[in-house]
């Protein structure tokens, strides 16, 4: 049912609707289906449905898209899929979302602490 999905259907998705995804539901997600999820979208997979997705579900993922999952989403990561991530979606992983801050002297810190 969920393959049957358009990607306007699926770009209309609320955080919500996207959270309440099983893991037999992001299962059945194309490669086509999950790269037109906005990093919004992408980062509102719950800790559950993340794991499991497929090696063919994250090449199409841009570093946007990786860098919308929180501190949890990238928990929830096995090594597996962390393996799969190419160099440019690993750099999409945003450092707050790893629970670190930049040094003191790079221009994100400032975020950083206020968000601290």
């Amino acid at each position: 049912m969920i393959q049957q999905l358009s990607n306007t259907q699926l770009q209309g998705l609320t955080a919500f609707q996207v959270r309440a995804l099983t893991s037999t539901d992001v299962q059945e997600f194309t490669a086509t289906q999950i790269k037109g999820f906005t990093p919004a979208q992408f980062g509102s997979l719950s800790a559950n449905a993340l794991p499991a997705l497929f090696d063919t579900q994250f090449e199409g993922l841009s570093a946007l898209q990786i860098g919308g999952l929180s501190a949890s989403g990238v928990a929830a990561l096995n090594d597996t899929q962390i393996g799969w991530l190419s160099t440019t979606q690993l750099r999409g992983i945003s450092t707050t979302a790893l629970g670190t801050c930049p040094p003191p002297t790079s221009a994100g810190s400032a975020r950083c602490r206020s968000a601290a």
